[in-house]
């Protein structure tokens, strides 16, 4: 007979064992429940409707009042697979960190153990250099356990040989193998991320988180004249899928001389034609990849841009006692010299959409912005927080925070008496705004004349710029309120399956009715397969 403590230790053993087994399990995969987000003391909100909030947030939707049916609604719920290939790699571009360092932005697998092999080419040398890749946050993401091909740094050390070449001449020419397949060599972009001198061109730089089934052109005037408005003269806008009418609009700002706007595309990754979605990577991604694409903008924007901030489409940082933003985060700056970042904290605004059904452009305004209803609950730290970075003092990005710093540089959060995020959910009807745990603000009032204007000039050269013809007349086409039902329909829908599948927007493409499947114009393809 065993000893008591014994016979406790044998027991503690079965039962942790026991646990483990029914967590691995498929049977038990509901058992264990996690919250991401931490919903308002004067909200009840259950846990499920904190996910969907959450998702529906991060997808550039709102959660609306329209009534979710399952009727006639197709859903692909795609199994995890072990065919999807472990050695796929996709790879965007790569960047000269310093002149020591390249770091490439890559989606695979997670846990791929694919080597790959870097090359240099000056001239008629090249070198051949090992690499090492590393998922950007740990991955598989909990929330998101099926959604398992995740975006992967692919790290280079140059050696001190190389170094006085990279100072002297222009940028060699790179290139990328796999140990699978070392004769065969893919060229990949290589841009020259040092920075050389002390300062920038641009004292703002925006990342635009990737627009996907985009199809409501009203807030880009929102977006981009806010931002305006505010300083930003440099705008990353990473590009998925949008409406024509969208992409018109985004060459009408793309034509803007005083600030320059470059469009990233951000294509579905690409795959032989007959792959079966049980092999689609693009079935396995959450949110288009957005933690990959807000680094990669960081990395871009690397001696060209003093501050750098990763926004969605709905939200503006408003400093109060009517400072600026630029003046506040030198201020900022200027009180703590080796701070990297500086994390703003949000709330949700509400007012009026009276831009649902806009058709004619001439009558957009931004009067509504006069009183809005600001919620008096502050989300923490890391829930829907914004981040303005120092890029070159930042290893790894979030889209709520900053996972590393170069030279343990520090992190600021700011206070909420300086200054927010306003989080803007048009809501269909005023009636519908809630009065429980809000408080009006008028803080959004400044911006209006100087929005105002910003649009009504743009308004007169349209005409004059190619592949805009879609908005020539009078009256605009605006699906943007039906696509977002739609998608939001069966995102809510595809969520119900997060056990079993990965919450993947490209899914929803078919059910989407507004805009037909060959209307919408996508990215060109710019990723490399390897």
């Amino acid at each position: 007979m065993l000893p008591k403590r014994a016979a406790w230790r044998v027991f503690l053993l079965v039962l942790v064992l026991s646990v483990l087994a029914m967590i691995a399990s498929n049977s038990y995969r509901g058992i264990l429940q996690f919250s991401t987000v931490q919903p308002s003391p004067r909200r009840r909100i259950s846990t499920i409707d904190s996910y969907i909030e959450a998702i529906l947030d991060d997808a550039n939707i709102e959660n609306s009042t329209v009534p979710i049916s399952n009727e006639n609604l197709t859903l692909t719920v795609t199994a995890e697979n072990a065919s999807v290939s472990t050695k796929q790699v996709f790879l965007m571009d790569a960047y000269l960190v310093d002149d020591r360092l390249i770091r490439i932005t890559t989606i695979r697998k997670c846990k791929s153990k694919m080597r790959l092999t870097f090359y240099l080419r000056f001239n008629a040398t090249t070198f051949a250099m090992p690499t090492n890749s590393q998922p950007i946050q740990a991955c598989p993401w909990f929330f998101a356990k099926k959604c398992d091909f995740v975006g992967y740094f692919t790290q280079i050390s140059v050696p001190k040989v190389i170094m006085p070449t990279l100072v002297s001449e222009s940028m060699p020419e790179a290139f990328v193998s796999t140990e699978r397949d070392k004769g065969i060599r893919h060229r990949v972009r290589l841009h020259d991320a040092r920075a050389k001198k002390p300062t920038r061109k641009h004292e703002l730089a925006v990342c635009l988180q990737p627009i996907f089934l985009l199809a409501d052109w009203t807030i880009l005037i929102q977006f981009f004249e806010t931002w305006i408005v505010q300083g930003a003269t440099k705008f990353y806008v990473y590009v998925h899928s949008m409406a024509p009418e969208v992409d018109a609009l985004l060459r009408v700002y793309e034509s803007d001389r005083s600030v320059d706007i470059e469009r990233i595309p951000w294509a579905p990754l690409p795959i032989e034609n007959g792959t079966p979605s049980a092999e689609d990577p693009n079935f396995f991604i959450y949110r288009t990849e957005v933690v990959t694409a807000v680094n990669d903008c960081v990395l871009r924007s690397r001696g060209k841009a003093k501050y750098v901030v990763s926004s969605d489409l709905d939200e503006i940082i408003v400093p109060f006692h009517n400072r600026s933003l630029l003046s506040l985060l030198h201020s900022f700056k200027t009180a703590s010299p080796t701070a990297a970042a500086f994390i703003f904290l949000s709330s949700y605004a509400m007012f009026e959409n009276c831009w649902a059904e806009v058709k004619d452009p001439a009558s957009i305004s931004f009067g509504n912005f006069a009183e809005v209803k600001l919620e008096k609950y502050i989300w923490p730290s890391g829930l829907r927080s914004k981040v303005i970075m120092v890029p070159e003092l930042i290893r790894g990005a979030h889209v709520h925070n900053v996972l590393r710093t170069e030279n343990r540089s520090k992190i600021v959060t700011v206070r909420k008496d300086d200054a927010i995020v306003f989080h803007l959910r048009r809501v269909a009807k005023r009636d519908n705004i809630t009065t429980n745990g809000t408080k009006t603000s008028r803080e959004l009032a400044r911006f209006i004349k100087p929005c105002e204007k910003l649009w009504s000039e743009r308004q007169k050269r349209i005409r004059d710029i190619p592949g805009t013809e879609i908005l020539h007349a009078k009256i605009w086409p605006n699906r943007g309120l039906q696509v977002m039902n739609e998608l939001e329909k069966c995102l809510v829908h595809d969520f119900r399956h997060r056990a079993e599948t990965c919450n993947s927007p490209f899914k929803c493409i078919d059910a989407i009715q507004a805009v037909s499947k060959n209307e919408w114009v996508w990215a060109k393809q710019t990723w490399t397969l390897l």
